[in-house]
């Protein structure tokens, strides 16, 4: 699902200023009302979307255009999304999910990933990228039937449930390395590991001192660093939510 902050995070062509009002689309209520630089927004609003507004979550439902300079965009807060047909919020997920720990849930998480985030930027080794790349296809299709009601259908990845690596975690990126990954309505995944570096987030699953699933936190771009752990260990770094595979 698209993440979006009202205070920066857009990207698109939009003429000069553009004036946004912000309405609950619950009681026609006026949410707020901001002016974006045509670099702020969006250039169309075609998959689901969850805006921050007014340091809360609240789901894009429709936009309307008055002009080329003011927009409409009618939304909806978490607990009221029930009353809406709102489908799947991603095209595609991973299955199964992983194994969960046996342990204290009292503890702090260093990390927590949303169900539909789980395995979304993830790493292979490149001799893999033929069977990655078949997986597209189906994903593509149903990126063609959503929009900001999200997907009818959404893939379930199921053919890629063992890696085929072992990269040693004292050899890999330098940086902090925390073991309490917590799965959204799940629970603490077993031997899960985050990894923050400097420029980017790891996480995934360790055994033995040696990665055996790596996935990427977010992702805003290519950096030296990313580039490094592919060519490094000849990987490819897969969007499934795209799809595209960088390498």
């Amino acid at each position: 699902m698209n993440i979006l902050s009202i205070a920066d995070s857009f990207t698109g062509l939009f003429p000069s200023k553009i004036t946004v009002t912000f309405v609950n689309i619950m009681n026609d209520k006026v949410i707020d009302t901001c002016k974006f630089n045509k670099a702020d927004l969006p250039e169309s609003f075609n998959k689901p979307t969850t805006m921050m507004i007014a340091g809360e979550p609240w789901r894009v439902l429709s936009v309307v255009h008055s002009g080329k300079k003011k927009i409409t965009i009618y939304a909806v807060d978490a607990a009221n999304e029930a009353e809406f047909d709102i489908h799947n919020h991603v095209p595609t997920r991973a299955f199964p999910f992983p194994e969960i720990a046996d342990i204290n849930k009292d503890i702090d998480p260093d990390l927590i990933i949303e169900i539909d985030g789980w395995r979304q930027l993830e790493f292979f080794p490149v001799s893999m990228l033929p069977l990655l790349t078949a997986e597209f296809a189906t994903i593509e299709e149903i990126l063609n039937t959503g929009g900001l009601l999200g997907y009818k259908t959404s893939h379930l990845r199921k053919k890629f449930t063992m890696s085929s690596y072992r990269l040693p975690i004292g050899e890999f990126i330098s940086g902090e390395i925390l073991e309490n990954v917590f799965l959204k309505q799940y629970g603490y995944i077993e031997h899960g590991f985050v990894l923050r570096s400097p420029h980017n987030n790891y996480y995934g699953i360790m055994q033995e001192d040696h990665i055996s699933m790596l996935c990427l936190e977010n992702f805003d771009g290519v950096n030296d660093e990313l580039l490094e752990v592919l060519e490094k260990y000849n990987m490819v770094l897969v969007d499934w939510c795209t799809p595209q595979a960088i390498y």
